[in-house]
């Protein structure tokens, strides 16, 4: 079984050989171990550029399709990005490597062990459990309307609301996956 360093070298090369990313963006696979955020299960899967199930959090996206997303979001050290969703938990850890403000509202019951995995790892965010719907999480994101240099929907929504649009600063950019139903 590869060591923990070795599967984030292997998973990195595999990215730098199929993808376009730039090489800051690809040096943070070095930097956040992916082990943690996922059941011990997938540890053979983990140096693959490929989704991964997390226990209690749904699907996390290939960490390639995470660095695309940073990458047209033109995520960089002092930009504020907001995370919303699922599983969140890695590619939060992504953007708090690159030098990014990460503010993760984690819908599922991994907040908690996302938080402690964070710590654990050296990177400093804020992680809230619940969802942007939810009246005292949208009241704290209300109050930083149009602070934010990024919004990352990190799931399927059916439709992008004002209500997210009017979080992102000018200049800014966001990613909203569109999925067509709610399962």
């Amino acid at each position: 079984l590869y060591s923990q360093s070795q599967n984030q070298v292997n998973l990195m090369a595999n990215i730098a050989a199929h993808h376009f990313v730039s090489r800051p963006l690809l040096e943070t696979v070095l930097q956040v171990p992916r082990a943690p955020f996922f059941p011990t299960s997938m540890g053979r899967f983990l140096a693959e550029d490929r989704e991964l199930p997390d226990a209690d959090a749904g699907i996390t996206p290939s960490p390639s399709a995470i660095l695309r997303i940073f990458d047209a979001l033109e995520l960089k050290r002092g930009k504020r990005l907001l995370i919303l969703g699922r599983g969140g938990g890695y590619a939060a850890a992504l953007g708090a490597a690159i030098g990014a403000e990460v503010l993760l509202v984690e819908e599922s019951s991994a907040a908690n062990r996302y938080r402690s995995i964070l710590r654990d790892i050296g990177l400093s965010l804020e992680v809230l459990r619940g969802t942007w719907k939810d009246e005292a999480i949208l009241r704290r994101l209300t109050e930083e309307e149009a602070s934010f240099d990024a919004v990352f929907v990190h799931g399927g929504i059916l439709e992008v609301p004002e209500s997210l649009t009017s979080l992102i600063s000018i200049p800014g950019a966001g990613a909203f996956p569109l999925t067509e139903s709610s399962g």
